[in-house]
């Protein structure tokens, strides 16, 4: 495993600063999550978000084969 996936964050909590973008992502977790599309710069977090409010969702289902991430 490379060291990435290896610090890559595996829930909304685990994702180090962007308190702004936490406190939204983690809005979707309690009401029904819309089709959502990160868009940024390369490097800030788009598809690690996207994991983590993958694996917050679907809890013990959590399976990377569950969701998909295109890049």
């Amino acid at each position: 495993m490379t060291w990435t996936e290896t610090h890559r964050p595996k829930t909304v909590d685990a994702i180090a600063g962007q308190e702004e973008a936490k406190r939204l992502v983690k809005s979707f977790l309690h009401d029904d999550a819309p089709s959502l599309l990160f868009v940024g710069p390369p490097g800030v977090g788009k598809t690690s978000a996207a994991g983590a409010l993958a694996s917050d969702l679907l809890g013990d289902f959590f399976d990377p084969m569950n969701y998909v991430v295109t890049n």
